[in-house]
């Protein structure tokens, strides 16, 4: 599932972070990944996260398994990238400006298989990579991006994936009020972060 997730994040940073909306090479360009094994008790990441109740109710969850000293191992695992961001990406060359509930929109569209911006013979395999990181996240993990004026993250435990859904029907949660539908515009990220927690059973 970690190698999976590894390739899918990466490949689409290869598709969709080395060029700008005007399909010219973007040069230079930063893509990379980070790894990090997080070891606490169930309480200390509960109270670590406070004031952040998305995280909290993921982490508090008592089906994780916690080893003989009551704690739980978890793999944080995050792709980054340059470019112009998923916003931007599946704008083209529009440069409409968007309020952060629009670009949640744009997110959302992202997230349903086989949605992609590729043309060609390619595009029927296109657009599968962040359907199936959803897919082996699915009662695990917790799914976390940050692009453009938007952070907004899915906890996969409390809300699953569910093959063939629409755009509308999938719930994005902003980072910092826990809200589906109240979106906190921040300075605008070049780029993007995508960021997996994933849970290590010991």
């Amino acid at each position: 599932d970690i190698i999976d997730s590894i390739y899918e994040m990466m490949k689409n940073t290869e598709d969709c972070g080395k060029t700008d909306e005007y399909h010219k090479p973007l040069n230079p360009n930063t893509r990379g990944l980070f790894l990090k094994l997080h070891r606490r008790t169930r309480e200390s990441f509960a109270n670590g996260f406070e004031n952040n109740k998305g995280l909290k109710n993921y982490f508090s969850v008592e089906s994780f398994e916690a080893n003989a000293q009551g704690e739980l191992y978890f793999l944080e695992l995050s792709v980054y990238d340059t470019g112009i961001g998923f916003v931007k990406r599946n704008l083209g060359e529009s440069q409409h400006q968007l309020n952060p509930a629009e670009q949640v929109e744009i997110i959302r569209k992202c997230l349903v298989r086989n949605n992609t911006t590729a043309t060609g013979i390619d595009r029927g395999i296109k657009g599968q990579g962040l359907d199936r990181i959803m897919k082996i996240l699915d009662n695990k993990g917790l799914f976390w991006l940050r692009t453009q004026n938007v952070s907004i993250f899915r906890n996969l435990r409390e809300n699953r994936y569910k093959e063939d859904t629409k755009s509308n029907d999938i719930e994005l949660f902003d980072w910092f009020n826990n809200s589906s539908s109240d979106f906190s515009g921040l300075e605008s990220a070049q780029g993007s972060v995508i960021t997996l927690v994933y849970p290590i059973s010991n």
